[in-house]
């Protein structure tokens, strides 16, 4: 069995530098770690929202604490693929503006297929925004259910309301090669991963 990521548990949305420093420092322990299961990917946040950094200057702050980490990254041959996760980088247009920002192939993106809705944006929006990060993405969540917020519920793939083709067509048509990963929030445990597995091999 190999390890196709671990999460950074990380937070970027700060501007301080003795915040921007420590969690730096910790991103660089976290990439060290990395090395003792083997992967190079690191499913990394964006951050959480705080009245000491205003929306408008989410990207900066982000940028900036990636920025920093990109001499360790590339040292250690670590990816950090930012999730749309959160209230912060459940944006792709965001998201995009961000991996500009930063203008660098060791800092990409993670896919959640949910994670757009969950975040409150309508379904046409979900589906375009498939195809607007696609060309970014190193690591996917292939992930199912309906509502957005405390409306949201897990459901096996195919069994929600989310376009899963649509998914994977955006990122077949730009021949991702990153690992897809299935997460399942439904209430049937093993069996419902069960069933999500099987469906996606069918959609693949």
């Amino acid at each position: 069995m190999s390890v196709c990521a671990i999460t950074a548990m990380n937070d970027f949305v700060y501007l301080d530098e003795a915040d921007v420093s420590r969690e730096v420092a910790r991103m660089e322990r976290v990439c060290a770690l990395a090395n003792i299961p083997g992967t190079r990917v690191l499913r990394t946040e964006g951050g959480q929202p705080k009245d000491s950094v205003p929306q408008d200057r989410y990207v900066e702050a982000m940028s900036g604490c990636l920025k920093r980490c990109l001499s360790f990254v590339e040292r250690d041959d670590v990816v950090l693929a930012v999730d749309n996760h959160g209230l912060v980088t459940n944006d792709a247009d965001l998201q995009v503006r961000l991996l500009n920002e930063v203008d660098s192939p060791f800092v990409q993106a993670t896919m959640d297929t949910m994670n757009y809705r969950w975040a409150g944006h309508d379904l046409d929006t979900v589906g375009r925004f498939y195809s607007t990060i696609a060309p970014c993405v190193r690591h996917v969540h292939t992930k199912d259910g309906t509502g957005s917020l405390k409306e949201y519920r897990g459901h096996v793939i195919g069994e929600g309301e989310i376009d899963i083709p649509a998914a994977i067509r955006a990122l077949k048509a730009v021949d991702c090669d990153g690992v897809w990963c299935i997460e399942y929030e439904g209430g049937e445990g093993s069996a419902g991963y069960a069933r999500s597995l099987k469906r996606l091999k069918e959609l693949v």
